[in-house]
């Protein structure tokens, strides 16, 4: 970003965009050919081409994983090395909450389904006693009306936490990955898996693609992603409240 342009995105200041992350108002064709994604909601000041510009998740020198936003914005610790797209406001934040008032679960499925084109994802069904029975998860997809746009393009899902994968496959389009602690974390309903037993994964890395898949086939559930941490007896355990 030359000087001019850094002097246009302190002018604007900072913004919140719909995806629930923390970004700077500047124009919008710079937010793009930086890396950027450009809400195109009115959250800044100045006329229409302004507009709230976020970044992806990052990894900061340490191999913690965060996000990329503005330094004010940063309510953990920023990395000042050169990890994230944008100017020298951008920095990789990690600890505390790390997205700029995320909370902690809200971050996990920002890494877990990025947001693409400025719409994240959301809570579709919450762990605990759902009607009869007991759901041992969380699900969540895109938060666009239903079965519609991203959710049936089969959006790339990426893994929660670092570990070994231990499992892949299965009726279920089921990865497991096992981490060191003891605890399993397991995605399911995917419609393709990118990864194999074995396999050293980060938080962050590509791990299948996103499905509705079950005993009776690619099509049996909507398209969403189930996640569900077992602890070493096996026993389920919250993931809103886990993270």
């Amino acid at each position: 970003m030359d000087l001019q342009l850094i002097i246009l995105a302190q002018q604007y200041g900072t913004c919140k965009a719909r995806n629930g992350r923390a970004g700077e108002c500047i124009n919008a064709g710079t937010c793009v050919s930086n890396g950027g994604t450009s809400d195109p909601a009115n959250l800044c000041p100045g006329d229409k081409s302004i507009q709230c510009c976020t970044y992806g998740t990052c990894r900061n020198r340490q191999g913690i994983a965060g996000i990329c936003q503005p330094v004010s914005t940063c309510s953990g610790i920023s990395d000042p090395a050169n990890l994230c797209p944008g100017g020298n406001n951008i920095q990789c934040c990690t600890s505390g909450d790390g997205s700029g008032g995320l909370s902690s679960f809200n971050r996990i499925m920002n890494i877990v389904l990025p947001p693409l084109n400025g719409i994240a994802p959301h809570i579709t069904s919450h762990y605990g006693q759902r009607g009869g029975e007991f759901h041992g998860g969380t699900d969540f997809n895109y938060n666009v009306p239903g079965q519609y746009g991203i959710n049936i393009q089969h959006p790339n899902v990426y893994s929660p936490v670092d570990g070994v994968v231990t499992f892949v496959g299965g009726d279920y389009g089921t990865v497991k990955i096992g981490t060191s602690t003891g605890y399993s974390h397991e995605i399911l309903h995917l419609h393709t898996a990118k990864v194999q037993v074995n396999n050293n994964v980060r938080s962050g890395q590509l791990i299948g693609t996103m499905g509705g898949k079950g005993p009776n086939g690619f099509t049996q559930y909507a398209q969403h992603v189930h996640y569900q941490i077992k602890d070493r007896s096996g026993q389920t355990r919250n993931p809103e409240n886990y993270h």
